[in-house]
């Protein structure tokens, strides 16, 4: 993502770029640097901040999504807890059935 952001950011430098690869990257770090040699159309610039921007988005989602299920589980062990919920054994074979 570093190096997304550092493009998205107008560092087109392919040496730079390629000291922001993750340390577990198999790529060494001058095959890193090759591939990013090249020219930067602003149309593609343009659709990777697009892209850069609705990941960012996605994952504020989901962690609004994470904080909401947290949000309902803990209602749901308190309600448990509380033995509100009991469930005879006929119930529970009858619902099973």
């Amino acid at each position: 993502m570093a190096i997304i952001k550092a493009i998205i950011d107008g560092n087109y430098n392919p040496t730079g770029l390629a000291m922001l690869a993750e340390e577990n990257c198999k790529a060494t770090k001058e095959i890193i640097a090759k591939s990013l040699e090249g020219i930067w159309a602003e149309d593609q610039l343009f659709e990777l901040k697009q892209a850069y921007d609705q990941y960012w988005f996605i994952q504020g989602q989901i962690r609004q999504c994470d904080r909401q299920i947290e949000m309902h589980l803990t209602r749901y062990r308190a309600y448990l807890d509380s033995g509100a919920y009991t469930m005879q054994k006929e119930d529970r074979q009858e619902k099973c059935s």
